[in-house]
């Protein structure tokens, strides 16, 4: 049963990251109350329970308390942001998303200090408001998890980044492999690194995350690269989702997990005689077309379909998600 939404709600920020998804040089968008309402209702007449806003920036929206509001009125017993964070070191307003109904925090950052972190998302000041932002969430009791895109400039930083955010509070964190997509392929060059070159990285970083109780999961790395590491690829972990955003004056809706497998991402034919065929998504397409399929090389083995399977093949306790 599905039964998590993703509204995309525009795509309109604050920020302009070098390695976004979406071309910030195009007009952004931002779809109208009537239409969020609609979805909202829709999706919780069939009985859908958790609701996320997500952009571009959901938190600058000068309704996004009235969507809120609506989506706890209508039953929604989950309401997250996915938000850049830097609304939040304004206590009065996190104040008011908290009483209007939001529960859940997932919070975008992608260094660990300001000078990178600034010249990331190209808008001065943005990473001590996103910091700020994070600490008075964590002040306020509630918990939240944290999303780094993996991108040239900070995947050498990554150690050095999970121990600065665990410092700020943060215990779950997760960890995205650039999607050469918008502003990521215009600025390939600068921001797309190989796997090759970030997985010795991410492996310091995982030996962090397992010495110091930190929950970490990794999107978007094939289970070839990194194989004693696949029990933290989140594919193992992935909830069917739906997804709604605007597609000229309609909404397309579509399942985020089947959308990436089958339209984003890509697999050689040689990946058919690896045991993680089943679960693994595969490399993004822009990300192929630059590089190509070299560093990809398939495991053999008993198949694995699932999380369970991998444990009890492989004998490794995980934590429960």
């Amino acid at each position: 049963m599905v039964n998590s939404v993703d509204l995309n709600i525009g795509t309109m920020c604050n920020n302009n990251c070098r390695f976004c998804v979406v071309d910030h040089s195009r007009n952004p968008t931002h779809d109208c109350f009537e239409d969020i309402e609609k979805e909202l209702e829709a999706f919780r007449e069939k009985g859908v329970e958790s609701v996320a806003f997500l952009g571009g920036e959901a938190t600058i929206r000068r309704d996004i308390i009235e969507m809120i509001s609506l989506a706890k009125k209508l039953g929604y017993a989950k309401i997250r942001i996915v938000s850049n964070g830097r609304m939040y070191c304004y206590p009065d307003f996190l104040e008011k998303i908290i009483k209007a109904g939001v529960n859940r925090f997932s919070v975008s950052i992608h260094a660990h200090n300001a000078s990178l972190g600034d010249y990331l998302s190209r808008s001065k000041g943005s990473f001590t408001q996103t910091t700020t932002g994070i600490k008075n969430i964590c002040k306020m009791g509630f918990s939240l998890d944290t999303n780094t895109v993996i991108n040239k400039l900070n995947y050498k930083h990554l150690p050095e980044i999970v121990l600065f955010l665990n410092n700020l509070g943060v215990n779950n964190m997760h960890f995205s492999v650039i999607n050469p997509m918008g502003n990521a392929m215009t600025n390939f060059d600068e921001m797309v690194p190989t796997l090759t070159e970030i997985s010795p990285y991410i492996k310091k970083s995982l030996k962090i995350c397992d010495k110091n109780n930190i929950y970490l999961t990794i999107d978007s790395l094939p289970f070839c690269i990194l194989p004693e590491c696949n029990r933290y690829k989140s594919e193992l972990y992935d909830i069917l989702t739906h997804v709604s955003f605007s597609k000229g004056n309609e909404r397309d809706r579509f399942y985020w997990q089947e959308r990436k497998k089958n339209k984003l991402k890509t697999k050689p034919k040689k990946c058919c005689s690896c045991r993680y065929f089943g679960v693994c998504e595969g490399i993004w397409k822009g990300y192929a077309k630059k590089f190509g399929f070299k560093e990809i090389l398939p495991i053999n083995g008993v198949e694995i379909h699932n999380l369970d399977q991998m444990k009890r093949i492989q004998g490794q306790g995980l934590k429960d998600i």
